[in-house]
């Protein structure tokens, strides 16, 4: 049996559609607010339970603030699978164009750029983006302000009879005469390439070069390639490289580069996105992996510039020395030692607290491969907190597993934690904890975080 509409009349005598009544006020609710809109469209974008939490409504919050014209640039960094592409690539674009007041940043003639590290990526959010504005939970109510059209409707780019548009790119694509009133750029950079070869752009590098170059070659007829030896040694001054590490400008007063038959040596005292560090990089000419060892202090700031910025969770400078080898395009393999000594940690894991001051260290070690990142042996010790495991990343820093056998935030725990990511795509968290409730025997108890 099928649900027929219900009809109420009013005192006036005038008949009123129940349902139609109450999607007019959802549709100027969600209009209101964009988190409100996130979440009635979020059964659309993503199969998992919307979660409601305080850092997607800060986000959607200052998003608003973009169309409202009160925001003209925006960094949101935030840890992964917390919802950031699915509210700027996809709920954004839509919510937008749903607006009644017309603007170049409000109103369905807003053209959207959108960009990623991989066209992939932009691909797969420019679908969510169309398969939400075409669901008719969103053309129930707003189904009369615009329409797509049916010549421009693609995965890469789709139009409304409006004037709008949303574009997906990646990032280094060729985009001549096209542009955009929002543009959007997630995820610009993957993680596995922050070690890789960088190449040197002329036009974005500056200094001064000092080279003495010997060359060893017999005389003879026929000359062979084991024949000839040669060294270079190059001093570099007021050096400064875009993008040359981590993504970061590099730069140097003084730096000393040494090459020969075997390789080469990178080795000197440098400024990596305006933090120092002390760097020694060598390679061999046999193909093999590049050695690295870099000692530096990340302080708030540096970690903000690196989009690692974990807001009020950590807070002070982090020495840290990192020694490894660099695969190119194959895996790249590092060890870190990090002290936490002079860091602030708030709930950084579940429970674990520090006030600045108190001893603490971390070791670790990171491999890094095309699909993902992994955290192994990692060991944080000190201030009564003992944690021991593995985590685990893929290539868009969302998290695939974490296990800590031994995990315990504070003196005198005993606890063991999991979390891993579902086939939907969220994350469950469980804490496994002994405890001892004055018997003299121990007893586990498991819950879900």
């Amino acid at each position: 049996m099928m649900n027929a509409p219900v009809i109420l009349r009013g005192l006036d005598g005038v008949r009123y559609d129940t349902d139609k009544s109450l999607i007019d006020i959802d549709r100027q609710d969600c209009e209101d607010s964009l988190y409100t809109f996130l979440a009635g469209a979020w059964k659309t974008i993503d199969p998992s339970g919307f979660t409601k939490g305080w850092p997607i409504e800060a986000i959607a919050e200052h998003l608003q603030a973009v169309v409202d014209g009160d925001l003209k640039r925006l960094i949101i960094n935030i840890p992964p699978r917390m919802g950031k592409s699915s509210i700027t690539s996809v709920a954004f674009p839509a919510w937008t164009w749903a607006q009644s007041i017309n603007s170049a940043t409000s109103g369905p003639g807003v053209q959207f750029l959108h960009a990623s590290y991989a066209q992939s990526l932009s691909l797969r959010d420019s679908v969510k983006c169309r398969r939400l504005i075409t669901s008719p939970w969103y053309r129930e109510r707003w189904g009369d302000r615009y329409a797509l059209t049916g010549d421009q409707n693609a995965k890469t780019r789709f139009d409304n009879n409006k004037g709008g548009s949303r574009l997906s790119t990646s990032v280094g694509s060729a985009l001549t005469g096209e542009g955009g009133s929002i543009i959007v750029v997630d995820d610009p950079n993957a993680a596995q390439e922050a070690f890789s070869e960088a190449t040197i752009d002329p036009n974005t590098s500056k200094g001064t070069i000092a080279a003495v170059v010997t060359l060893g070659m017999p005389l003879k007829n026929a000359l062979t390639k084991a024949d000839t030896t040669y060294s270079v040694s190059l001093d570099l001054g007021s050096l400064a490289v875009d993008k040359l590490a981590l993504n970061q400008k590099l730069e140097a007063n003084a730096l000393k580069i040494v090459a020969d038959n075997l390789g080469y040596r990178v080795k000197g005292d440098v400024k990596i996105g305006g933090q120092p560090a002390a760097l020694d990089y060598r390679k061999l000419n046999d193909g093999g992996d590049a050695d690295v060892r870099l000692t530096a202090t990340l302080d708030d700031a540096a970690r903000a510039r690196l989009g690692v910025d974990l807001g009020s969770s950590l807070s002070g400078a982090i020495p840290f020395k990192l020694a490894g080898k660099i695969g190119g395009d194959k895996e790249n393999r590092f060890g870190v030692e990090a002290d936490l000594t002079a860091a602030k940690i708030d709930n950084l894991l579940p429970g674990w607290t520090k006030v600045a001051g108190k001893t603490t260290k971390m070791t670790f070690n990171v491999v890094q491969k095309p699909q993902g990142t992994r955290f192994e042996d990692i060991l944080i010790e000190g201030n009564g907190a003992l944690i021991k495991g593995t985590l685990e990343v893929d290539d868009k820093n969302d998290l695939v597993n974490a296990f800590c056998p031994t995990f315990s935030p504070s003196e005198g725990d005993k606890t063991s934690l999991k979390a891993e990511r579902s086939p939907r795509g969220f994350r469950r968290t469980r804490l496994h904890q002994e405890c001892d409730f004055g018997t003299g025997r121990s007893k586990r108890q498991s819950k879900d975080i």
